[in-house]
């Protein structure tokens, strides 16, 4: 099935983008590329975003856990829909990156990022692409639920 498909693949890739750069990267390295809008360079986040709750692990470990189980029973819910596409992408691409982070917290105890972007506002943060599957799949839910309320 497609969905467990991309839930798996996220999860794959990303073990590997982090495998990657963790070992690739040291701390305080950068790499631009694309004429310097992306920035390549290691990050531990011991926290949620932007190091949020980094000082209750055993704490940010319940929610994450907690979030999933909710994410994964709506996403099992939508694949029994008919059509609701966007929506069963959503859960989809949720479910794959916070399964991902969840992984790296268990594992490691913080989550590996590795990108960054030149836009002064934002160049300080640094994220993996689990964080934009996170975000994606909560923009799309977001749209799917705004249709379904018109």
């Amino acid at each position: 099935m497609i969905w467990i498909g991309i839930v798996i693949g996220i999860v794959v890739i990303e073990w590997f983008l982090k495998a990657h750069f963790d070992k690739k990267l040291k701390f305080g390295e950068t790499i631009e590329i694309g004429k310097g809008k992306i920035i390549l360079k290691k990050y531990y986040n011991k926290g949620a975003a932007l190091d949020s709750f980094e000082t209750y692990p055993k704490q940010l470990l319940l929610v994450t856990g907690g979030m999933i189980g909710v994410i994964l029973y709506l996403w099992k819910k939508a694949i029994g829909m008919q059509g609701e596409y966007v929506r069963k992408i959503a859960f989809s691409l949720l479910l794959g990156g916070a399964i991902s982070n969840l992984l790296d917290r268990l594992t490691k105890h913080y989550v590996v990022d590795y990108f960054s972007f030149s836009w002064k506002k934002i160049r300080h943060i640094v994220f993996n692409i689990a964080d934009f599957c996170i975000f994606i799949g909560s923009f799309l839910f977001l749209l799917a639920s705004l249709k379904e309320k018109k």
